[in-house]
């Protein structure tokens, strides 16, 4: 079963039951929590809109690497949890450039 979300004005989610809302806010939100150029890679944070159950929370955010090493973490929770996760990411990456 997919839950679908959509973020209220406090960043929290919210679960939004119409599909043409959720159509709506999808192609028009700003989804993104946070963006960071490192040179050699990028690295991308946003919120999903959607997730599909496995028995655990839905992981509505997720973080990817993109021209470095290939890396992906989601993670359930808050917006402000999700700023974590790419700062965690950001460090791991740097220090895996600077010790190959």
């Amino acid at each position: 079963m997919i839950t679908r979300y959509v973020l209220n004005s406090s960043r929290v989610p919210e679960i939004c039951e119409d599909l043409f809302r959720w159509s709506e806010w999808m192609a028009t939100a700003n989804r993104r929590v946070a963006f960071t150029d490192l040179g050699f890679c990028h690295i991308s944070t946003v919120f999903l809109g959607a997730s599909v159950h496995h028995g655990r929370p839905d992981e509505l955010w997720e973080t990817m690497v993109f021209g470095g090493p290939e890396m992906t973490e989601r993670c359930s929770g808050s917006w402000e949890q999700a700023e974590a996760m790419h700062a965690n990411m950001v460090e791991l990456i740097r220090k895996h450039a600077s010790n190959p």
